[in-house]
């Protein structure tokens, strides 16, 4: 039998005669009693059974198939076979006729026995009978070697078949010294792939190989015998075999029926129950459960550790740390190479989106770019992974094993990742077109082959989309053959017929907030034009990358703006044309009167008085009234100065007034995950104009904090959130040549430093785009976290009469760029809005931009080809001038409302107007004043 501790059975006697009333393993069913399971229960009952296995004339490297789900069977038939050599692979059907075990019979060529769940004998007999029938005369080899169907209570003709039990009791009475030794290099188990790329593929496992796993584990969550373990994956994968209790001897809590709880909800809440009952000390937690958690209040019970994986983990999964956990673990593995590496931390700060930490001591990691280097720190390429102890290739199947191994043993992983400043590796998407869904790998031409069968269907493609509980999700887009209407019902049952899960077809997904950004104009003498100049927000007055246009700008002489608070009461004459506009406002806001009520948000930005230019103050504007104020105690004094700020350290600033030398930058600003205003902020004496700091605003009482940017190789135009502490950048960067740019879209991502107290924020460069030397005046960007796409309008600056643009977009998954003219023969626009419910594009246009008569319309755009269809009339001619510049950062809201400041005709005087994309209604504001707030952004809250 077995002669070493590093086998499965040398492993479970080790702990059998070490503590051998020690709980081993305990199964919580939905209904009914717990099953407890101690170390030499475990151990005896497996020898037992591999004996009576022995006994029916199984042997030795026989490979065995195995379909449970979590139960003391399992466990003992599967340790049973390794305890004798035999080679099990577990699966589940879902057919009568067994169809999906085929393929693997047919790779194996050997299988031995088969031994089922009793749960239901009526299904088990239809699955051996239409095993048996599938098997034609080319196929009979697949089924010659079958000795027995191991089962409780079954009984078919065409197969011999023993009760489960008959087979312990066989084995209680043989002699176990005959059983034949094992090592620790002998295959012990075949771990079946997905099945994403083509047919199933088959890893073999070793003893040591499949206990390098739990090493691993172990390792990563500092586990011992004296810790209790949840992990309710099924045992049949990896990151669910009981390979943590055989290393460590820890306690094994799973569930046994967990699909047949019912809600998504009603699992999770069952599965906290089970682990507060238990008194478990770490967990192992997909980030959706994760998720999940955090919708409830603060528990009674903390865990030790939360470990996770399964897919990229977002950085607010450690917001379970102080609440449901102590430390947090983020992993990366796979079933060919094991547990790799891991990130453990001990607050949510030090956590970053999709980190995967550092290798295991024994484990080796790379990254290697398109050019087959190994990249350097921050850039993307494939990850590859060596460790010697985990996989030599797939059973049968060469082709792929030398197309996944090179021959340095390197394995490609096929992931998307890059090595951070801290020696870390994040790991953010795949290299093909691979979806990764519950962290389960889906191909999208496997979902066409299946719905292409449709008789009405002529055209099918399946698109990745983003989630922010699964990670991606597929999407059907369908083409009816001409002249046939489909239904979603119909697809659904179509999906359903051809047993293609649903949930990865038809997707509803949450929606996460979006952001967009808008650009103004420099205050600059100019003999050229300049009106839509593509300009960096440096520093006022710089003499860099200025492109002409069609409209001279001068600098003013004086002040031609009231000050920021100052609007003119009903009786005030100061304008001429002041009664005329109200009562048309009158008139418009009466005719539309049955709109949305617009008081759930408001509006903040930075404004400037015209009589003290060097004080900036934040604003907070209703959205009912107009009318703006100042926030209590934000007051940033902007003072040019001799002294040189330090902006490569963090800084602090209290709420209340405080001297900040330098200057905030126009039009780059945001809401992020947390609520806070942020912003771009550059040191006034500093020659280097790309000396940026971060500059976060807490609206609800934070201080005002300052981080340095690293990194930075481009003056930054956009930065749209996506994550916590994690936001994508647009950056136009000059060219080789000169007069030609390239379109640069990064990261920046927040990396704490709690050992000198100095974080920053890190930039990172993902893709770029070809030089360009036409469409280079930057006028929008907008983030579409569903389908991981970055919109960035254009203009070309030799197109002064017609505002031509295009529009670039970047996918963050496919690291591409697609390119499409925007159609401006009937509507001009400089921004966008993304509406979050629907993924569609809208932008607010007065029109032609040569047009002397001004009608505001809410216009959508068609990304993929630049058409655009007018959806309602805002004004007619008369009320408001043509101005680009009232767009609003953020701003549609979640129930659907565009939010976007009008000029009024011929005054200094605006209104706010809330357009409802779905009920096409517009109602506004009352009149206010808002030419000196900058930055403006919609603030979804109280």
């Amino acid at each position: 039998m077995e002669n070493s501790q590093w086998t499965i059975g040398g492993r479970l006697r080790h702990h059998a005669s070490t503590k051998p009333d020690k709980t081993a393993f305990i199964i919580r069913p939905a209904k009914g009693a717990r099953e407890v399971i101690s170390c030499q229960e475990i151990y005896e009952q497996s020898v037992s059974f591999a004996a009576g296995l022995f006994q029916k004339g199984l042997r030795k490297g026989d490979t065995v198939g195995i379909s449970f789900f979590n139960s003391r069977q399992w466990l003992i038939a599967t340790f049973g076979c390794q305890i004798i050599g035999a080679i099990p692979f577990h699966f589940k059907f879902r057919s009568d006729n067994g169809k999906e075990v085929l393929p693997i019979l047919q790779i194996l060529g050997n299988c031995t026995a088969i031994i089922l769940d009793s749960n239901d004998e009526k299904t088990n007999n239809k699955f051996i009978e239409g095993l048996v029938n599938l098997t034609n005369t080319k196929e009979k080899t697949v089924l010659s070697h079958l000795k027995c169907v191991i089962c409780e209570g079954l009984d078919n003709e065409l197969v011999q078949c023993i009760n489960f039990t008959n087979v312990i009791e066989l084995g209680s009475e043989f002699d176990k010294s005959r059983l034949p030794d094992t090592c620790p290099d002998d295959v012990i188990i075949y771990l079946t792939t997905s099945g994403s790329t083509g047919l199933p593929k088959l890893v073999p496992k070793t003893h040591i190989q499949l206990l390098d796993y739990g090493e691993g584990a172990v390792f990563a969550c500092e586990m011992s015998a004296d810790d209790v373990f949840f992990n309710d994956r099924l045992f049949d994968w990896l990151g669910g075999y009981p390979v943590v209790f055989l290393v460590s001897g820890s306690t094994h809590v799973t569930l046994a029926d967990q699909f047949t709880i019912g809600s998504f909800s009603d699992i999770c809440d069952f599965m906290w129950l089970v682990i507060e009952s238990e008194k478990c000390t770490v967990s192992k937690m997909l980030p959706l459960f994760i998720f999940e958690l955090l919708k409830r209040e603060n528990p009674t019970y903390r865990l030790r550790v939360i470990d996770t994986s399964g897919l990229p983990v977002p950085a607010n999964c450690a917001e379970v740390l102080g609440r449901f956990c102590d430390e947090f673990v983020s992993h990366y593995g796979s079933s060919e190479m094991n547990f790799v590496s891991f990130k453990r931390v001990k607050s949510q700060s030090e956590f970053s989106d999709y980190c995967v930490g550092k290798p295991l001591p024994w484990i080796e990691m790379k990254v290697v770019n398109k050019n087959g280097k190994t990249a350097k720190k921050n850039e993307d390429g494939e990850l590859f992974v060596r460790n010697k102890k985990s996989f030599s290739g797939y059973f049968g199947n060469l082709q792929e094993t030398e197309k996944s191994i090179d021959a340095d043993g390197w394995y490609r992983t096929d992931d998307v990742a890059f090595m951070n400043d801290n020696g870390e590796y994040v790991v953010h998407g795949r290299c093909s077109d691979i979806i990764l869904c519950y962290g389960a790998p889906i191909k999208p031409s496997n979902i066409e082959a299946v719905m292409m069968k449709h008789p009405d269907i002529a055209e099918v493609c399946v698109v990745r989309i983003s989630d922010p509980v699964s990670f991606q999700k597929p999407c059907v887009c369908v083409v009816p053959k001409e002249g046939v209407t489909l239904t979603v019902d119909e697809l659904e049952a179509f999906a359903l017929k051809d047993a293609i899960n649903l949930e990865t077809m038809l997707i509803k997904t949450q929606i996460i907030p979006l952001f967009s950004f808008r650009q103004v104009l420099p205050n600059i003498d100019c003999d050229h034009c300049v009106i839509r100049a593509r300009y960096n927000p440096h520093k006022p007055g710089e003499t860099t990358f200025y492109q002409c246009a069609d409209i001279k700008i001068k600098k003013s002489n004086g002040l031609t703006q009231s000050p920021v608070m100052s609007l003119p009461p009903l009786s005030q004459s100061l304008d001429p044309e002041y009664r005329t506009v109200r009562k048309k406002i009158d008139v418009l806001r009466h005719r539309n009167r049955f709109g949305p009520k617009i008081d759930k948000q408001y509006l903040v930005g930075l404004s400037y008085s015209p009589f003290d230019k060097a004080t900036v103050n934040l604003m907070n504007i209703s959205l009912t009234t107009g009318y703006p104020k100042y926030v209590d105690g934000y007051s940033l004094l902007i003072i040019e100065s001799t002294f040189k700020n330090d902006v490569t350290k963090h800084k602090s600033v209290t709420r209340e007034t405080e001297k900040i030398f330098g200057y905030i930058c126009a039009a780059i600003g945001a809401i992020n995950s947390k609520g806070n205003y942020v912003g771009l902020f550059h040191d006034e004496q500093l020659d280097d104009d790309l000396s940026f700091s971060f500059m976060e605003i807490g609206l609800h009482g934070e201080n005002i904090e300052f981080y340095p940017l690293k990194g930075l190789n481009a003056p930054i135009n956009a930065m749209l959130p996506y994550s916590n502490g994690s936001y994508y950048t647009f950056s136009i960067a000059e060219g080789a040549e000169k007069g030609n740019y390239v379109f640069e879209v990064g990261t920046l991502i927040f990396h704490p430093d709690p050992k000198d107290y100095d974080p920053w924020y890190q930039y990172t460069p993902m893709v770029k785009s070809v030089p360009e030397n036409l469409y280079i005046n930057f006028q929008w960007a907008e983030y579409d976290p569903i389908r991981h796409l970055i919109y960035v309008l254009m203009g070309n600056e030799n197109s002064p009469d017609r505002l031509q643009a295009r529009l670039y977009t970047f996918s963050i998954f496919n690291m591409s760029i697609a390119i499409t003219d925007i159609d401006v023969d009937e509507f001009t626009f400089t921004s966008m809005h993304l509406d979050k419910r629907t993924g569609k594009i809208y932008a607010v246009s007065p029109g032609l931009f040569y047009s002397t008569n001004v009608q505001w319309h809410l216009i959508e755009v068609d990304p993929f080809t630049g058409k655009s269809e007018r959806v309602l009339q805002i004004a007619t001619f008369g009320y408001f001038a043509r101005y680009y510049g009232g767009s609003i950062f953020n701003g549609i809201s979640p129930e659907g409302i565009l939010y976007h400041v009008f000029k009024l005709y011929d005054t200094d005087a605006d209104v706010i107007a809330a357009i409802d994309i779905a009920k096409k209604t517009v109602t506004f504001s009352e009149i206010t004043n808002l030419r000196s707030v900058h930055n403006l952004a919609l603030v979804n809250g109280p």
